[in-house]
């Protein structure tokens, strides 16, 4: 695989660049169709060596890898990672949140209050999340309560409900705070909710 050197042809001193009627003179275009075969020449030279290269090292064994390629895998690992360490964090304290039946001597609905807390990663990390209520939930049924946080910065975050746990899976941003009954024993209008304990601790 020889490498091609650009070679430039020198102006001539003397030749004129054009003729008397002001056109480029014969001289000076074969002195410009020289430097354009040239340039060519060897930029077309310098990406068959590339390609050469490339040929070359995957005959070699050795994977070609660009920056982009290189990027995506980090972004890719960091996902990974960040996945994993959402699917077992938990909040600080259990539980975060707690329900109340509405109003408290005739209930028609039930209010769950989540209070600011600390949400705890498996890999260490800590981010503080803001408190909030969610009111005007039926009576005699269970609601999970989640918000999304896809990078996991905590702050002020958007809580909803919902009856059904896949939705509150902790999978991708989705962060689940724990959940409350509706259904109040006779002469109780407020209960603990219940959360999912760090990994590895026995529920109890």
């Amino acid at each position: 695989m020889a490498l091609k050197l650009l070679t430039l042809a020198k102006l001539i001193g003397g030749q004129p660049i054009v003729d008397i009627q002001g056109a480029p003179s014969n001289s000076f275009l074969r002195w410009a169709n020289d430097l354009i075969v040239n340039i060519t020449a060897s930029f077309n030279a310098s990406v068959q060596n590339q390609t050469d290269i490339a040929t070359a090292l995957e005959t070699a064994g050795i994977a070609v890898t660009t920056a982009t390629d290189a990027l995506d895998a980090v972004d890719g690992q960091a996902a990974v990672l960040l996945q994993a360490s959402l699917t077992q964090s938990f909040t600080d304290p259990l539980p975060a949140l707690s329900v109340d039946a509405v109003p408290s001597s005739a209930p028609t609905s039930a209010t769950i209050t989540i209070t600011a807390h600390t949400r705890r990663y498996t890999d260490g990390r800590t981010v503080s999340v803001n408190g909030d209520t969610i009111a005007g939930l039926a009576l005699g049924s269970g609601f999970y309560v989640y918000y999304n946080d896809l990078s996991q910065t905590g702050g002020s975050v958007t809580y909803s409900t919902t009856t059904n746990p896949l939705t509150a899976a902790q999978i991708g941003g989705r962060h689940c705070v724990g959940y409350c009954s509706t259904s109040f024993p006779s002469g109780v209008t407020h209960q603990d909710g219940v959360a999912a304990p760090p990994a590895g601790v026995p529920v109890v």
